[in-house]
């Protein structure tokens, strides 16, 4: 809706792209994102705090465009990360107030 109107009051042209132009234009975009599952569940497993992300389907990816090295990789590589990163430790933080003038 937001693009329609602002191409009804041109402020941009929109043109209709072969659909593989993403892909093509991004080859490393599709096994990027499917090893992120296995990394985010990798993370809850071993008691990190992982990012949510809501309607990012990850699992079908990592299924489909991965191999069976590549899927181990992913969880082996985060799990390392985690112990190396010390990930799974609790950071206190203490609430920021701007200075008062």
């Amino acid at each position: 809706r937001i693009l329609q109107a602002a191409a009804a009051s041109g402020y941009i042209v929109l043109k209709q792209r072969d659909e593989s132009l993403l892909s093509r234009s991004q080859p490393n975009l599709l096994q990027t994102r499917a090893g992120l599952w296995a990394r985010l569940l990798t993370m809850r497993l071993l008691g990190a705090k992982p990012p949510r992300f809501v309607g990012f389907p990850m699992f079908r990816f990592w299924l489909r465009d991965l191999s069976v090295k590549e899927k181990i990789s992913s969880f082996t590589g985060t799990a390392k990360r985690v112990f190396r990163k010390q990930l799974r430790e609790r950071i206190s933080m203490k609430r920021w107030t701007p200075p008062s003038d």
